[in-house]
């Protein structure tokens, strides 16, 4: 039993003196052959040889001297190392090292190797081995015993085999996967959008109503059809009886999606300036928060008509209008704005002294904040002060400008404020500018001050209205509502809100020569008679011939598109105070030039007036990099009609109102589905019909057929497409030189203007 659990090394006898000791030690069985040996023995073991009789004639058997019996035990040792040690794997032959205290050893039984070793094993190694032995037993009983009483079958114990079974060669194959988890099915967007958000109220847009049938009294109703307004469009009819006293009045907040040009502005300043005209007493109660410059202007317009019309009624008095734009003086914003008086009031006039000096004795960081801020010092007068009190009513401003006058202008607050207009809201959301919105809901009032008004009505406006919640709950909205104008005649509408005006005409055209893209859009100028005719230069047989060719291979007709008047200077100019949603009447005409960028702009309004030198007096550049003023006068004249093309980048994009504009053509390929509708939406506005064009090279074909001009994501008419028209590069073979000319002047000038 013990030979099978541990095999054991016999140490060679210890080198000793005494020959009698020496031969009783050496064993006298003959070594096993190799094949006889036990493999399932761990270690190998070392049989020494029988010890040969002594030749020496001079010493007896079994008895040699100390010499001679040390060599031939090296001898033995020699022989037995390279012929008796037989090796097991995984181990390395030859014996242990004895130890040298290690001598003591006693016979055992061989075992199972058939043969008695007279070799002993060390007293402490038999003992720690039968203990081990005993206590491996006494644990086999104890579970035994504990398997029985549980009703348990014992567990065989596992047999540690020496050699590992041997694994069957196979081929490289896939591991086994485990069964793939069946995918959760797709939800759709509105299952995650508020109801609001998710089951919008659609207006057709061809629905219209009369004034007096939406809740507005006749006189204002003769006031707007004075103006040239004779019925509510299509987002009016749905918006105005929400807001307008009367029983379909409902209390909540409102959100408008609708294309450009389609009638927003008077759907939230009539029912403003109807509620404001009934205060008495003059105060800060509606504000219009917009992007850009020009739309402020366009909107104290459309105010200062809706005001006057109401103004007319006994009860009711004229709504005053203020602006605030970063352009003007702020010094001069602020005495527009706020009306300063001397008041006696000791106890304020106290109140004051205190709080002036608390500021030069205090202690902490926070404190010294404020004499870096806006310097305030007390009256001259002792015992007074000086209230401010608001001059308007309405204040028109973009978000920067707010912040501006909320931060650094005396008195002014939005303490008394019951009117929060966002006019294309969500390039107001994208951009933080200066953290307005931040700013004016920390300075709303609370509900407690609007008396019988639980909150403050605000109006939300975008031709691409988000979806993005986290960007709309940072409005603060109150029992929401979302008013979308369907772009087309089908109940089915794309969930997205990119909207296209019902009466809008879109074309495309490829630029197969991406050099002479400038004579491309010459082309459509001249084909719509936007360019005074050239009388001193006379077109050849050839280009006749190559024109005519080219209106073949045109894709759309004559009458497909809206057909404009030649551009007469001498023409009588229209108010150019009057929006066009009270121009329902003049011809439409102008074109409008979007580019990528102001650099773009700048030289292609050169380039134009170069090669078209007749029309030079036509063409004006709108970019950011230009003076307000000039902006403002260049909008004056093409809406005088003293001007007929605007070369602009996008900065006029969004909110521009052009009266009566004919076309919008984009140079350059618009960046997005969001920068295409504001684009084109600049033309075809309120009720009027329009024509969009685009120019797009090889390069940029793939994505603008698949984003725009075939995409599911803009709401057309179900009958409406883009069109494509064709321009063959070869019509342009004798313009070539006249433009490499123009070229290189528009070069000359460019060097020369630098220092």
């Amino acid at each position: 039993m013990t030979s099978q659990i541990y095999a054991r090394y016999i140490p060679p006898v210890k080198k000793s003196r005494d020959p009698d000791t020496i031969l009783q030690a050496v064993n006298p069985t003959p070594a096993l052959p190799a094949a006889q040996i036990d493999p399932s023995s761990t270690y190998a073991r070392y049989i020494p040889p029988p010890k040969p009789k002594s030749s020496h004639p001079s010493e007896p058997d079994g008895e040699r001297s100390p010499k001679r019996l040390k060599k031939n035990k090296e001898d033995k040792r020699s022989s037995i190392q390279k012929e008796n040690v037989v090796p097991i794997p995984n181990q390395e032959p030859g014996p242990k090292k004895s130890t040298p205290r290690k001598e003591k050893q006693e016979e055992t039984d061989a075992g199972e190797l058939g043969h008695v070793s007279t070799q002993k094993l060390p007293v402490n190694e038999d003992a720690r081995h039968e203990k081990l032995m005993k206590r491996r037993e006494k644990s086999l009983r104890k579970a035994a015993k504990l398997a029985e009483q549980l009703g348990e079958e014992p567990q065989p114990q596992p047999v540690e085999e020496d050699f590992p079974e041997p694994t069957e060669p196979h081929d490289l194959l896939p591991l086994p996967q485990p069964e793939p988890v069946p995918e959760l099915p797709l939800q759709s967007t509105t299952s995650v959008l508020p109801s609001w958000l998710a089951s919008p109220i659609r207006v057709s847009h061809s629905t219209t109503a009369q004034f007096k049938d939406i809740g507005i009294q006749e006189s204002t109703a003769s006031a707007l059809t004075s103006k040239g307004l004779r019925e509510a469009f299509a987002v009016q009819a749905a918006v105005l009886p929400l807001l307008l006293p009367g029983p379909s009045q409902q209390p909540g907040d409102i959100l408008v999606s609708a294309a450009t040009g389609s009638g927003k502005t008077l759907a939230y300043v009539l029912p403003m300036i109807e509620a404001l005209s009934r205060h008495r007493v003059t105060k800060l109660r509606g504000v219009i928060v917009v992007p850009t410059r020009e739309l402020v202007t366009q909107l104290r317009d459309v105010s200062d008509i809706c005001a006057s019309a109401f103004s007319s009624e006994r009860d009711r008095r004229r709504v005053k209008i203020g602006t605030a734009i970063g352009s003007g003086n702020f010094k001069t914003e602020q005495s527009a704005l706020m009306d300063q008086q001397l008041t006696y009031d000791p106890k304020k006039y106290q109140a004051l002294i205190s709080r002036l000096n608390s500021k030069w004795q205090a202690d902490s960081d926070a404190d010294y904040e404020y004499l870096f801020g806006e310097e305030e010092s007390a009256p001259a007068l002792p015992d007074h002060v000086i209230e401010s009190s608001s001059k308007i009513d309405v204040l028109i401003c973009t978000p920067g400008r707010l912040v501006e006058h909320l931060k650094s202008t005396p008195g002014f607050s939005l303490q008394d404020l019951t009117w929060l207009i966002v006019d294309e809201a969500d390039k107001l959301l994208d951009q933080s500018f200066q953290q307005w919105l931040d700013v004016v809901n920390g300075q709303l009032p609370q509900p407690s001050r609007l008396g019988r008004r639980e909150h403050i009505q605000k109006i939300i406006l975008s031709a691409t209205m988000t979806k993005d919640v986290g960007q709309l709950n940072s409005l603060k909205l109150y029992r929401p509502k979302l008013i979308v104008l369907e772009g087309s005649a089908s109940t089915e509408s794309t969930e997205s809100g990119h909207v296209l005006p019902s009466l809008l005409t879109e074309s495309a055209i490829k630029v197969e020569d991406e050099g002479i893209k400038p004579l491309y859009l010459l082309e459509i100028l001249k084909r719509q008679s936007l360019l005074v005719p050239t009388k001193s230069r006379s077109t050849s047989p050839t280009d006749s011939s190559e024109s005519d060719s080219s209106e073949s291979e045109t894709d759309t007709s004559d009458d497909e598109a809206p057909t404009l008047q030649k551009l007469s200077l001498s023409a009588e100019p229209v108010d150019g105070d009057a929006p066009d949603e009270f121009e329902t009447t003049a011809t439409p005409r102008g074109v409008l030039i979007f580019t990528k960028s102001n650099e773009s702009a700048l030289r292609l309004g050169r380039l134009i007036a170069i090669l078209e030198p007749d029309s030079s007096a036509l063409v004006a550049t709108l970019t950011s990099t230009t003076r307000s003023s000039t902006r403002t006068a260049a909008l004056r004249s093409f809406q005088s009609g003293k001007l007929s093309i605007l070369v602009a980048s996008d900065l006029v994009s969004r909110g521009l109102d052009l009266p009566n504009l004919a076309h919008v053509i984009n140079y350059d390929v618009p960046g997005s589905i969001t920068s295409y509708v504001h684009r084109v939406g600049r033309t075809a506005r309120a009720g009027k019909p329009g024509h969009a064009w685009t120019l797009f090279t090889g390069t940029e074909g793939r994505w603008f057929w698949n984003e725009i001009g075939r995409s599911t994501a803009i709401e057309r008419l179900a009958e409406s497409k883009v069109e494509r028209v064709n321009i063959k590069a070869s019509l342009f073979d004798g313009e070539k030189e006249r433009y490499e000319a123009a070229l290189e002047k528009l070069g000359e000038e460019a060097s020369g203007s630098k220092p």
